[in-house]
């Protein structure tokens, strides 16, 4: 199956050509199987229509879309059993490289067709006033087309004349069957006949296209590219008509304009004349150009009729002195005469009307020209105006910026002062009034008091109440939930308002129940919010002793509420120390092929009256590729941000991050009992309380929502039984502890050998003084990191 399509810019040139291979044996197109309305010509309409709604212009599609694609294959698998078919289409010229992609065994025939031939063929079919710049532009873009496809498609496509087709159709028939090898019959006529237009039509049209260089130069080209079918190859349309040829259809075309041209006239003049008015004031300095233009091609194209009417005038004097025709001849062209003269009256009225015109444009452009300068000058004094403003704007605004900036720098280094004051006096509070709010008569109602411009870090209220009350002889704190951010005992609060309650009041009397939650919410309350109920505590004391208090709040019994808040305050420093912190955050979990650890980061970390900004240590496991998960805890305290609580911090190993110091068990019950000697009291304590605190730090992340790669529950065993080892194990040390194996990701072969020795030096003895650790760890950070 091969098929064959025709395209070119006239559709009834390509039809007829279409008439002759289909008389030689080329079939016509069938419609889809499925869709019988849907044959080629529709499926072009259609796929034309689509894409003319986006764009006017003439532009080449190559995908139009999956449906049309479906649609031609179906057409043509309907065709598949025609030897040879096609079919001719002018807007097959915007598919021709879908159609080269979509089937290989297609062939096309593309016919020309000279830009003269088709203006003559739009000025005697169209009705309607032409536009010769459109129809040169449609000519060049479809020529073009066809022209640059059969550049890059030699084999596969012909570039043939229209004219040369109709006129040799038995050549164009055996080109194609020897070429392409297409089963075709020659015809048995030798050519057809082709209309053509008068002489003076095709001399207009040959005159027009001078205008036009390049459309010629194109013309030359496809032409050197043509096909020729005849004996000689196609030609330039330079053809010029003989006068009388010329002269006998003007006559014919000046008599049909006659009998019409009054009533035409009587009729367009009223209508015209309002359009023109409006266009010509309308028109802008281009198009006064442009009209310029169109006067000097009109009167020069008047200046070539004038020549030619003198010339075929003098033709026809001669004729007449030959000829002697009657005084019938005579008579005609002096009506002839006349009427051309009536006719040159007529422009040349319409030439002054146009140059009067242009003299009307000439001066409103000069008065527009005028205004754009005066409103130009305008502008520009305005502009510098604005400048001038923005740059001192600009000025305040830097000088502004510096007092801001300088005001931020006073405010950060207040606010670091600040910090500073209350890690050294955690009982320090800052407020401006203090106050107790009238209360009623009955004693046993808790006092409430009022503190104005209440300051601590994170909460800033301007006004802070909570209330005491007194019971069994102890003084305690009431608060009140709070939906601000920062409030003081946030976390017990929001527990207490999933019960339904809305205050919290902790006092250490009552029933062992109440005890009992008391001191859980003492001792799980954070950093911040356990220095401000000492605070409070000590500045309620000292506020009940003020003579003033004592006389103006009889009824409150200030005596017995300062005694109860003494012994509350004496309860708070009879509690153990406990690891306290503000604020705790995930940092990493590193995942080793033998090693696993979980960084932890706490900001404010405080422990007992000790009180440090931030503090990091990573829970890690090791040797968890020959061993289950569990078997070897340990603790990571890193140099930089984890030494901060030691009072003998050292470096005990390193790894890849750095140095640190790291505290190693092992299950059943082993413990790395030579670090756990080197440390102070202190530092014991501190890791006591901290281990204590282990299973509740992983929780409070847990529920967070925070994902690991390893269940939760395995890291809260993890803490769970280091825990236990260091309950069996931290209380009856032994004589000799042999040190645990370190880390896997260790390298002990990289470590200087110098400080390998002064650790083991320093393992022997029991680190007395703070000051000789210290020493010792700075040298020994010094060597590591040479």
């Amino acid at each position: 199956m091969k098929s064959i399509c025709i395209t070119g810019s006239v559709q009834p040139g390509l039809q007829a050509i279409a008439d002759i291979l289909q008389q030689a044996g080329m079939k016509q197109p069938k419609p889809s199987k499925d869709d019988h309305s849907i044959d080629i010509i529709c499926w072009h309409e259609q796929v034309a229509n689509v894409t003319t709604k986006a764009s006017h212009d003439i532009q080449a599609i190559s995908q139009p879309g999956q449906p049309w694609e479906r649609h031609a294959r179906d057409l043509f698998l309907a065709n598949n059993k025609s030897s040879v078919w096609g079919w001719a289409d002018s807007r097959s010229i915007q598919l021709l490289d879908f159609w080269c992609h979509f089937e290989s065994r297609l062939r096309f025939i593309l016919v020309c067709l000279s830009p003269q031939q088709m203006l003559a063929n739009f000025m005697v079919n169209e009705t309607n006033a032409i536009s010769v710049e459109k129809v040169m532009h449609a000519w060049q873009v479809q020529h073009q087309a066809l022209l640059h496809f059969y550049q890059r498609n030699p084999r596969r496509s012909l570039l043939v004349d229209s004219s040369q087709c109709l006129h040799y159709p038995k050549q164009l028939v055996e080109y194609c069957a020897k070429q392409w090898k297409l089963p075709l019959t020659i015809p048995a006529y030798t050519g057809n006949s082709v209309p053509e237009q008068d002489s003076l039509t095709r001399y207009l049209a040959q005159q027009l296209c001078q205008d036009y260089p390049q459309i010629i130069r194109l013309q030359h080209e496809i032409a050197s590219a043509m096909r020729p079918l005849g004996e000689t190859a196609p030609v330039v349309d330079t053809d010029i008509s003989t006068s009388e040829q010329i002269m006998a259809d003007y006559h014919l075309l000046r008599g049909r304009s006659t009998e019409s041209q009054p009533a035409q006239a009587a009729y367009e003049k009223p209508a015209m004349l309002p359009t023109q008015h409006d266009d010509a004031i309308a028109c802008n300095a281009q198009q006064h150009t442009d009209d310029q233009a169109r006067l000097n091609t009109a009167l020069y194209e008047q200046e070539l009729l004038l020549t030619r009417f003198h010339q075929i005038r003098e033709e026809l004097d001669t004729i007449s002195l030959q000829y002697q025709s009657g005084q019938e001849q005579i008579h005609a062209l002096a009506q002839l005469n006349a009427t051309l003269e009536s006719d040159k009256a007529t422009l040349t009225q319409e030439i002054t009307a146009l140059i009067q015109s242009r003299e009307e444009q000439a001066s409103i452009l000069t008065a527009c020209q005028a205004r754009i300068d005066q409103l130009n000058q305008f502008q520009t004094e305005n502009n510098d105006q604005l400048l001038l403003e923005i740059h001192q704007a600009h000025l305040e605004s830097e000088h502004y910026f510096q007092q801001h900036q300088a005001a931020r720098d006073q405010l950060q280094m207040a606010e670091t002062r600040w910090q500073r004051l209350l890690q050294r006096y955690p009982a320090c509070l800052d407020y401006e009034t203090i106050e107790i709010l009238p209360v009623s008569a009955n004693q046993d109602d808790p006092v409430t008091w009022r503190l104005t411009h209440f300051n601590i870090p994170g909460y800033h209220p301007p006004v802070f109440e909570f209330k005491t009350p007194l019971t069994q002889g102890i003084a305690g704190f009431t608060f009140t939930h709070s939906p601000e951010a920062g409030s003081p005992f946030i976390d017990a609060l929001g527990t207490h308002l999933q019960n339904g309650l809305t205050e919290l009041t902790l006092i250490p009397a009552g029933t062992k129940t109440a005890l009992q939650q008391c001191f859980d919410i003492l001792l799980n309350v954070n950093t911040r919010d356990w220095a401000l109920l000492q605070a409070l505590s000590k500045l309620l004391i000292k506020t009940l002793t003020a003579p003033a208090i004592l006389r103006e709040h009889a009824v409150i019994q200030p005596k017995a509420l300062r005694a109860g808040l003494e012994k509350f305050d004496q309860l708070l420093q009879k509690l153990p120390p406990v690891v306290r912190y503000d604020q705790i955050r995930f940092k990493q979990e590193r995942i080793h092929a033998d090693y696993e650890h979980l960084w932890l980061h706490f900001d404010q970390l405080s422990f007992g009256d000790q009180r440090w900004a931030r503090f990091e240590f990573r829970l890690a496991c090791a040797a968890i590729h020959s061993k289950p998960f569990g078997t070897h805890p340990r603790l990571e305290f890193p140099e930089e941000a984890g030494q901060a609580p030691f009072e003998a911090w050292f470096i005990e190993s390193y790894d890849d991050v750095g140095t640190k110091l790291e505290l190693r068990f092992a299950q059943p019950d082993a413990m790395d009992m030579a670090i756990w000697w080197r440390l102070t009291k202190q530092d014991q304590r501190f890791l006591l309380a901290l281990i204590d605190r282990l299973p509740a730090i992983l929780q409070t992340l847990r529920s967070t929502d925070i994902q690991l790669n390893r269940p939760w529950e395995d890291w809260l065993n993890l803490a769970h039984e280091i825990q236990r080892i260091v309950k069996l194990r931290a209380g009856t040390p032994t004589a000799a502890p042999t040190p645990l194996m370190p880390a896997a990701s260790e390298n002990p072969e990289a470590f200087p050998a110098s400080s390998l020795q002064a650790i083991k030096q320093s393992s022997d003895k029991p680190a007395s003084k703070a000051k000789a650790v210290k020493s010792m760890r700075t040298s020994n950070t010094r060597r590591a990191r040479k």
